[in-house]
């Protein structure tokens, strides 16, 4: 193998091996909603997937240019006030008495979140992209889903005491609500996947914008991603506008999968 030229791994092609087993996972879960035999195939690839932080995926960045944390880059170095923290995020965190609070963010005097923490903002931290977090909550989610709440319930306290959180000691829908909102706050940073999950299972069940009724999507969050002008401009195969706003892997949600409630974003 590489050795020491392998910057995250150094080589060892377990920990190799488990990353693509839960990558694996996670992609079978982001086309569980349309093709749910895919939860199953899910947890079959969790339980070969990441067992440890030792095994989670972060960047190898360091304080050296074009070596540095890119959220670092963009916030700090390249665009400076063009992204900030949700209060939703904040607020959940809150709620909850979740200690990720200080760790996710930086607030000022009123207790409101600014930025991303002073040790998530260094040049040089270790940005998780697929974490033994994420290992652990699909693993949970794809036992609910097949059927097995006691294993669903135990993956799901596994993750919680991972940061000193309490068991908790639900069942039906509250276990799956506490499922994807406890995987919605460890995915963090992850990159789109809390967005994948969000349009999977419209949990949390987020409210747009106000604002938002007189954009393209009136009103809805966008179901994928958005086309850049210059593709409208080359490429033939630009879809009309009437499927910009969804995916077929990701059908409108009429519920919350969490709460069954009315999907307000949908």
């Amino acid at each position: 193998g590489p050795g020491p030229a392998d910057l995250v791994y150094g080589g060892d092609p377990a920990k190799w091996l488990a990353l693509a087993h839960t990558l694996k996972a996670r992609f079978y879960l982001n086309t569980a909603e349309v093709r749910p035999a895919a939860y199953a195939q899910a947890l079959a690839e969790a339980k070969l997937g990441i067992r440890s932080d030792a095994g989670t995926y972060s960047g190898a960045f360091t304080q050296a240019t074009g070596e540095q944390n890119f959220w670092y880059q963009f916030d700090i170095v390249q665009r400076p006030g063009d992204m900030g923290p949700g209060f939703f995020l904040d607020n959940l965190l809150k709620a909850r008495s979740d200690p990720r609070r200080t760790s996710y963010f930086a607030h000022n005097a009123a207790d409101q979140p600014t930025d991303l923490s002073v040790v998530r903002l260094a040049p040089d931290y270790q940005q998780p992209y697929v974490s033994y977090d994420e290992n652990t909550l699909i693993w949970a989610e794809a036992a609910y889903r097949t059927g097995d709440q006691v294993t669903a319930l135990a993956k799901l306290n596994e993750e919680r005491a991972h940061y000193g959180l309490p068991a908790e000691a639900v069942a039906g829908q509250a276990l799956l609500n506490e499922i994807l909102t406890e995987k919605y706050i460890a995915d963090f940073q992850l990159g789109e996947q809390v967005w994948r999950d969000y349009t999977r299972t419209c949990t949390p069940n987020l409210a747009p914008s106000p604002a938002a009724a007189s954009s393209p999507s009136g009103g809805s969050i966008p179901g994928r991603m958005i086309y850049d002008v210059s593709e409208l401009n080359t490429d033939p195969n630009y879809p009309d506008d009437s499927s910009i706003f969804w995916n077929p892997d990701d059908p409108v949600n009429a519920t919350s999968d969490g709460t069954g409630a009315a999907c307000l974003g949908r």
